[in-house]
């Protein structure tokens, strides 16, 4: 998940957060159109669905 971090001193910050694993990634994308460039890529990244494996596909394992 990709949060804009809420510090006026630093409006070019946005995190990524893994919530599998528990990290928490702070990045500083040089200006703050850049951050929100960043932040609405990766939460567009971050909602689209995932191809699953179909439940009838056999393993042969």
């Amino acid at each position: 998940m990709a949060i804009m971090a809420d510090d006026p001193e630093h409006p070019d910050i946005f995190l990524l957060t893994d919530s599998e694993h528990g990290n928490t990634y702070k990045y500083q994308a040089g200006n703050k159109m850049n951050a929100l460039l960043w932040f609405k890529h990766l939460s567009a990244a971050c909602q689209s669905n995932r191809q699953q494996v179909p439940a009838n596909l056999m393993s042969f394992e």
